[in-house]
């Protein structure tokens, strides 16, 4: 059936006006869907490139050449539209679209190239008809699959104009810098998600990657919405990255409690209680959590390690400086904390100093809201201090820096029973 379309339409010179369409989305979450002509022209442009090792690397000689040739012709029209958006291919280029398809029934770079001569001379419905033919060749013609998303748009159909947009991220990941950012945008529409939702909840190849987007790039809120039909999934490995993103981002917009909140739902067998602790254990430096786990350095002359007994082992190369660790902890406002440790001198090298440094990281208010210098410890010594918590402050960022000694030797410090606690 396809081949005789194809026949068909090459056999037929004609265009016809009267299958002329003007219908207009009206519908928001459409025109959030709405392709640039920009991503078109990128779309050209890296067909041009994709398929450039198949031909002479001379396009034109390889056009002059074999100008009927599915590749050659779609190669020099592609290119063409690459470099000038508003080129137009004429009666000659359509004539050997016409024969190339005669040549080869069910190549889609000649139908593309016959639906869009119909496009220009304003002839919708023969465009169309071409463009569904090349979509039902094959998934992979990306040029024929954006045509018609622009088209299920004008036709107030979002769930086919998704279905083009899995077409086209399916087979061309490259696609994914262009088409992502429209498509994160339009998932603030309700009908948008929706026509998302088989395809999130299926697993196209091109979803996780997409979660990741949305998590880096929407709103919270939309990204919420977006996520809710994989249920328990979205503890799945491959969204790993994307529910990393999110804990930390609710951590800053909405406190660090929220995104405990959001943790127990993203992260698989969370513990939540043993997570909540102050100290340094293997789950408390889970990197799955992002900044809500402590990170711990190991640069620029400043080793950090948990010990075997569960102390923060922290080795500084003489006169280094930086920070050694840092976690975001979730704090209620308006409330005051007593941080206490002990710390230990383990290697005789006595080091400089040691400062614990508190900031607020909610948007709005990041700034520092309290410091405590500790001495460096010539046995082991008990170490406090209390920390004010602002009223719009539902997250602190705890950091540990340290001057190392000016000898030549590195000094060694472990950091034990470390606690924050309400007061």
């Amino acid at each position: 059936m396809d081949t005789a379309m194809a026949s068909s339409m090459a056999n037929n010179p004609k265009i016809d006006p009267a299958l002329s369409s003007g219908a207009t989305s009206t519908g928001l979450g459409l025109n959030a869907l709405t392709v640039a002509v920009a991503a078109y022209v990128a779309f050209c442009a890296f067909q041009f490139s994709h398929f450039s090792w198949l031909r002479s690397a001379d396009r034109e000689a390889a056009f002059a050449a074999q100008p009927d040739d599915a590749i050659a012709l779609a190669q020099h029209v592609w290119a063409t539209i690459a470099s000038d958006p508003s080129y137009k291919p004429d009666e000659v280029v359509l004539e050997h679209a016409r024969t190339s398809l005669i040549k080869a029934p069910l190549s889609s770079q000649p139908i593309w190239v016959i639906g869009k001569f119909a496009q220009d001379a304003g002839d919708i419905g023969h465009a169309e008809t071409a463009m569904v033919l090349a979509d039902r060749v094959t998934k992979r013609d990306s040029l024929s699959q954006l045509w018609l998303i622009e088209r299920s748009i004008e036709k107030d159909d979002i769930k086919e104009a998704v279905r083009h947009y899995n077409s086209v991220l399916s087979v061309n990941a490259g696609f994914e810098a262009t088409l992502f950012p429209i498509l994160s945008q339009a998932i603030s529409f309700p009908e948008v998600r929706t026509a998302l939702a088989p395809y999130l909840v299926k697993g196209a190849h091109w979803i996780p990657a997409f979660v990741r987007f949305v998590a880096a790039n929407s709103k919270v809120e939309d990204f919420l919405e977006f996520v809710s039909p994989l249920g328990s999934d979205l503890k799945s490995v491959e969204f790993e990255d994307a529910n990393r993103t999110m804990i930390g981002r609710i951590a800053r917009e909405k406190g660090g409690f929220a995104a405990l909140d959001y943790a127990t739902r993203a992260v698989p067998n969370f513990d939540r209680q043993a997570f909540s602790e102050p100290g340094f254990t293997k789950l408390t430096t889970d990197t799955r959590f992002g900044s809500l786990a402590w990170k711990l350095i190991n640069a620029d002359g400043i080793n950090t390690q948990i010990g075997t007994d569960g102390g923060l082992i922290v080795e500084l190369q003489p006169d280094k400086s930086g920070t050694a660790a840092f976690r975001d902890i979730p704090v209620k406002p308006g409330t005051t904390y007593l941080i206490s440790q002990t710390l230990s001198d383990i290697g005789g090298i006595e080091g400089h100093s040691i400062k614990w440094l508190a900031q607020c990281l909610m948007a709005g208010n990041t700034g520092i809201i309290g410091e405590a210098d500790a001495p460096w410890p010539k046995s082991s010594q008990t170490h406090e201090a209390r920390i004010l918590v602002p009223d719009d402050c539902g997250l602190i960022r705890i950091s540990l820096i340290v001057l190392g000694p000016q000898s030549q030797l590195p000094a060694n410090l472990e950091i034990s029973h470390f606690e924050i606690t309400a007061l």
